[in-house]
């Protein structure tokens, strides 16, 4: 009977392993080879001009993609079609870029632009 149950356990064990290794490859496969995101800077559209941000430095200073993609699903055209349903307001993912900027600079690391609109805003 114990032998029986054990058999259980393991294999409820040995499924839950199987599905976080795939789970962790699939979440590989969505960030990209290397996990960090396009090779490209996503181009994010704003009638004050359009911002090009790069994955890859922001990975490295985040460690991950979490700050950002708590707020919208990792693809591209996701913030232009949040903010159109009114689901971001228009200021929002601007107001979060400025808020972890800051931080950054308070915390004395090095920050892209936090007060100069056209450091991030290219026409």
């Amino acid at each position: 009977m114990k032998k029986h149950i054990n058999e259980k356990i393991l294999g409820t064990g040995f499924w839950l392993v199987v599905f976080v290794i795939i789970l962790a490859v699939m979440t590989g496969l969505a960030l990209g080879e290397s996990g960090k995101g396009p090779d490209n800077p996503a181009v994010i559209k704003s009638s004050k001009g359009n911002i090009s941000f790069s994955h890859e430095e922001h990975v490295k200073i985040d460690g991950g993609c979490g700050a950002c993609h708590k707020m919208f699903p990792p693809k591209g055209g996701q913030i232009e079609a949040l903010k159109a349903s009114g689901k971001i307001k228009e200021k929002g993912v601007m107001n979060m870029c400025r808020d972890c900027h800051g931080k950054l600079m308070a915390a004395g690391k090095d920050t892209g632009p936090t007060a100069d609109c056209l450091g991030c805003h290219k026409k």
